[in-house]
């Protein structure tokens, strides 16, 4: 599968108010406050790819390039690629972390019961994805915890009655590589003290991942 497609959910157009801008007018808001407390979380989340990136890889680095490097208003994405003289297939080879911290506040009762599905939902071990979807007084709920070796992902999206969405917090990690190609010659890098999913951040990146909700 490729990134753009694993990624399509993740991202969306549009302005949207920063988060530090909002103001809550609701008396009784301890639940939206939380919710909003986890938007600034992931906010403030350095994807550990970009900086693992930046600081320089002990090894493998020189195979791969910098895809697409955003830092928007409501989300952050970092996606590196094989070099298309070091691909090992026609397909795309990656590795990519992103987070998304859109936040509006939504009815108070509405706001604690997304709370309780964000506690209560388990972590689940499909390919790829394995969304849960709920009606809370008009409000659709859609929860995405899943553990995948190729495509994490801990995704909560709030959509309004008329369809608006007004919250998406959610961090996911993905991959599509491990061998390349240099001279003819078939390199397996997630071998050896250097295996390039741990020097990249990409296993480390899961301790964050599944926990911002907690």
């Amino acid at each position: 599968m490729r990134w753009q497609d694993i990624l399509k959910e993740t991202i969306t157009q549009g302005k949207v108010k920063e988060i530090e801008d909002i103001d809550i007018d609701i008396e009784d808001d301890e639940c939206n406050r939380k919710l909003q407390k986890m938007a600034n979380k992931l906010k403030n989340y350095n994807l550990l790819l970009k900086q693992r990136w930046e600081a320089g890889w002990p090894q493998h680095q020189d195979y791969f390039e910098i895809e697409e490097d955003k830092q928007k208003a409501d989300y952050s994405l970092f996606i590196i690629e094989v070099k298309e003289e070091n691909k090992f297939t026609s397909l795309d080879q990656y590795i990519y972390e992103s987070t998304a911290f859109k936040y509006n506040p939504i009815p108070e009762n509405v706001a604690c019961r997304v709370l309780e599905i964000l506690e209560e939902t388990p972590r689940t071990e499909r390919e790829y994805s394995s969304p849960k979807i709920f009606e809370v007084e008009g409000y659709t709920i859609y929860r995405d915890f899943n553990f995948d070796y190729q495509n994490n992902v801990n995704k909560l999206i709030v959509t309004s009655p008329n369809k608006k969405e007004e919250i998406r917090l959610s961090w996911s990690n993905g991959e599509d590589t491990g061998l390349v190609r240099l001279g003819g010659r078939d390199i397996n890098l997630a071998i050896g003290s250097n295996n390039i999913y741990r020097i990249s951040g990409y296993y480390d990146a899961r301790d964050f991942g599944f926990s911002w909700h907690k």
